[in-house]
């Protein structure tokens, strides 16, 4: 099983700052600035920042749109390994 997770932001957005405080250091996150990506973004179809897309084996599973905390992050993640 290959998770993976995919945070979508943009350098304008204040929230999407403020989760990159609180996922610091967290590792296995693949930061895309939509700005900079817009065909990524398009095809995940991002309609607000910031967002994040949970992969497992290249397949959506989950996504959390807006801030959260690290432990909501990693509660999201353990039920993701707990059902596959």
């Amino acid at each position: 099983m290959n998770i993976e997770v995919l945070k979508f932001s943009a350098t304008w957005c204040g929230p999407c700052r403020a989760l990159s405080q609180i996922l610091k250091g967290v590792e296995g996150i693949t930061n895309v600035d939509i700005d900079q990506n817009r065909e990524l973004a398009a095809k995940h179809n991002v309609r607000s920042v910031p967002l994040l897309v949970f992969k497992v084996d290249d397949e959506e599973v989950y996504r959390h749109s807006g801030t959260l905390t690290k432990s909501m992050y990693e509660k999201i993640l353990n039920n993701i390994k707990s059902k596959n």
